[in-house]
Formats: structure tokens, sequence, C-alpha cells
């Protein structure tokens, strides 16, 4: 249960994150376009992914635009006894809405994204079990909402506090393991899901510290207004009191979360940036840590 715990953070940490990016370099033809590599660590386990995503802008106007992403992950680990395959892009889409042409004043920001996973399960020995292996597909939804206001602060700060409310859905279907000569007793398991709505908050600081480089840091809660977290049921025709097990028996409902990160303008057409993420997790209250670095081109 440990592993297929973990799976589902790296699932959420990848949702959660996806649903913040944005793209906001533009040229005389209103397009952006950048190419990202990202590094997650899960703490306190053996469990990471890589992946590359392409994320492309289009402004409709000066305080309009809306985007769409790829996430191709390159490679998952999780402890033994999970393989999630990543031969599927995870996908999205966002809209931002500003008040005025330079940032300032009132955002509205909307984002969606979906990704579909097959998983392989198999069953860990303990005394007289078998190693049984079954496969599904973990699909993961995700959306959210965020509102934002944007000031110019003493320094040459721009200071934006922020509150919104994100919705993800992390999902299993039921399976059966494969029977063969070594597995008698396969066993069969009921689907798994996990909703939850979460209210986020918080503030995010960002300075020019020169023509070319930007730098910013965000201070962020979030609150889970409502975590279903569902339980890992197995049943058997040759194996009786089998005890459901609780995906998430422990939820971790109040989280803080921080960032860090800059970028520096090449030109007026492109640019380099890094930033690093950390977050609290609601799975057993597990830290994660993300890294990325990210080229944008504006067109």
């Amino acid at each position: 249960m440990k592993a297929l715990r973990n799976a589902y953070a790296l699932q959420s940490i990848s949702m959660n994150n996806n649903l913040n990016l944005d793209c906001t370099l533009f040229d005389a033809h209103g397009i952006c376009a950048s190419v990202s590599g990202t590094r997650t660590n899960l703490t306190s386990t053996d469990s990471n992914s890589a992946s590359g995503i392409l994320t492309v802008a289009y402004r409709i106007n000066n305080k309009f635009r809306v985007g769409a992403y790829l996430d191709q992950t390159a490679s998952i680990n999780t402890a033994a006894g999970v393989h999630l395959n990543n031969s599927s892009p995870a996908f999205g889409a966002f809209g931002v809405w500003n008040a005025n042409a330079n940032g300032l004043g009132t955002q509205i920001r909307v984002a969606a994204g979906y990704a579909d996973r097959d998983i392989t399960v198999t069953r860990q020995i303990f005394g007289s079990s078998e190693a049984g292996t079954g496969k599904t597909n973990l699909i993961s939804q995700g959306a959210s909402i965020v509102g934002s206001y944007a000031m110019e602060m003493p320094g040459d700060f721009v200071f934006s506090p922020y509150a919104g409310v994100r919705y993800t859905k992390f999902s299993s279907d039921g399976y059966t393991e494969d029977a063969s000569s070594s597995v008698t007793s396969p066993l069969s398991y009921s689907s798994l899901t996990q909703n939850t709505t979460t209210a986020i908050a918080g503030a995010k600081w960002t300075k020019h510290t020169s023509d070319k480089v930007v730098i910013s840091a965000d201070l962020g809660l979030e609150q889970d207004l409502n975590n279903n977290s569902a339980t890992y049921t197995a049943t058997s025709v040759n194996i009786s009191g089998l005890v459901p097990i609780a995906l998430n028996p422990n939820i971790n409902r109040t989280r803080p979360a921080a960032s860090i990160g800059g970028y520096y303008n090449i030109n007026s057409k492109q640019r380099i940036g890094a930033s690093m993420a950390w977050s609290e997790q609601a799975f057993s209250s597990n830290n994660a840590t993300s890294l990325m670095v990210t080229y944008t081109a504006g067109f």
C-alpha cells in the first residue's frame, strides 16, 4: 500500500504543478512557447519523477491569454511493487485575464489538466502469500480557479496576494491478478478513487533586480475542504477474511507550500528561468520538492 500511496502522491504533485503553468513572453504574433525540464522528489521515500513540458500560449489581447501544455514523463520511480507507465503525456489548458496590460491589479486564472497512465501492481510476499500481479490504469484530473491582485510596493517589488480553489481526482479501475502456476489464488481488487477540493491562499513577491533579471518568491497555504479517500479492497474465491486498507488513513488536510525562482532575459524574445517548489502532501505528511528549468521564446 505504501508504494501505491507514493504513486498517487507523485501524480498529485505533477497535477498541482501543471495547473500553475504559464507562458508570458510575447512578440509581434502574440505567441509564447516554452520547454521545461522538471525533477520531483518525494522525501522520505525512494519515489521521484522527471519530465519534459511544452507550454504554448496565445495573447488574444493585452488583457487575455490562453494556453495549453503537454507533459511527457521521462521516468517514474516508486517503491517496489508499483510501476507507472510513462508512455502517455499529460495535457491541459489554461486561461488568464488581467485587468491591466502591465499585469498590475486584478488577475483571474483558470486551468484544467488530465493524465491517463497504465499501472502494474505486484503484491508483496508475506509468509506464505503469493506475488500476484495485475494491471489497471490511473487517471488524474484537475481544475483550478485563482484570483490575485498585484500591487507595486516600495523597493521596486510587486506584491500579489492570491486565493482560489482547486479540485483533483485520481482514480484507478478494479482489476484481477493474472493467474499462473505460481499464483494459485489471484486476488481481485476494487476501484480506488481519491477526490479532493482544496482552498489555496498566499502571496507572491516579484522584483526586477536589473533590466534583464527578475526574481520571485511565493508562500502559500492549502486547506482541504473535502478529501474522500477510498479503501483498497481485495477479494478471492479461495481466501476469506481479507481486510480493506485505507489509501490514506492519516490525511494531512492543512499544508504549507513555498517556491522561489527567477529568469534572465537573453533579449526581448528569449529568456531562461529556473524555480524550486516545496510543499507538504496530503499522503502521510510527505514533503515534495520540484525543480524546473525553462527556456521561453516569444513570437
